[in-house]
């Protein structure tokens, strides 16, 4: 639907989020509950929809993201299959239409499948995986890693699994902070009591707070944050965004826990 700039520079109801409307995936809004900032621009991938679903074909957002960065284009943040690009009150259509020519010239090297070393040279260096293949290759192999891991009901699941608070965030700090911790190995992580907070990015929402614990109904945490250690060790270089979790040299990722003796 075409809309006039001036309506849509004064009128908020153009930019809210209503219940009931299949394409932004939230259920159940109230009225007035949300609404879409203009000078953020999501751009939508191929591969999930917004109800969550996979689709067989798909192109990952991390992918398209390095590519606009090493044509100096920045993303502020980008989730498997969507990019958040921020424009300032003052972006010119000339802005816009350089970004769209990029992602225009993406889909020709992904068709083409151009080799990582021609379109993507710090990738196609930093592991041995990255040799000899191209832009398409590199895309279906890390789609088809999202589907088999699971990772986006994955992802769903832990951020609405229900944990245990057994310390306050207080106490397990002062137990962090007097060496009363130890690292455990995300796999292990059941039935511990977390001396952090993990938050993966996106979505920039805990998962679980410090002085908490997974119990059985919110293995979905434990499970994802194993996914996202498989993807990582399969595609280095595009590892998730995580803040709490240690990973070694190997890959594998490591969370803090009170000692069982505390």
């Amino acid at each position: 639907m075409d809309v006039p700039n001036a309506v849509l520079a004064s009128t908020p109801a153009c930019w809210l989020l209503r219940s009931g409307e299949k394409w932004h995936g939230f259920d159940d809004l109230p009225d007035g509950y949300a609404m879409l900032d203009p000078i953020k621009v999501t751009i939508t991938c191929p591969g999930l929809n917004a109800q969550g679903e996979m689709n067989d074909f798909g192109i990952p957002a991390p992918v398209v993201s390095k590519y606009l960065d090493t044509q100096r284009i920045i993303p502020a943040r980008n989730g498997d299959y969507n990019i958040l690009i921020l424009f300032a009150l003052g972006s010119t259509q000339g802005k816009w239409n350089t970004l769209i020519d990029l992602l225009m010239m993406f889909k020709y090297h992904h068709d083409e499948n151009t080799p990582l070393a021609s379109v993507l040279p710090l990738v196609y260096d930093s592991a041995p995986c990255y040799r000899d293949i191209g832009l398409g290759d590199l895309c279906r192999a890390i789609h088809q890693s999202n589907i088999e891991l699971n990772i986006a009901q994955l992802s769903d699941l832990a951020c609405s699994a229900k944990t245990v608070p057994v310390l306050s965030p207080s106490q397990a700090y002062e137990a962090l902070v007097a060496d009363q911790t130890e690292l455990v190995k995300v796999a292990d992580i059941r039935n511990r009591t977390l001396g952090v907070m993990i938050t993966p990015y996106p979505p920039g929402i805990p998962l679980i707070m410090p002085g908490e614990q997974i119990i059985s109904e919110s293995q979905a945490i434990s499970d994802y944050l194993v996914a996202l250690q498989i993807f990582g060790q399969r595609f280095p270089g595009f590892e998730h965004e995580l803040q709490g979790v240690e990973t070694d040299e190997n890959g594998f990722f490591w969370v803090r826990c009170i000692k069982r003796s505390q």
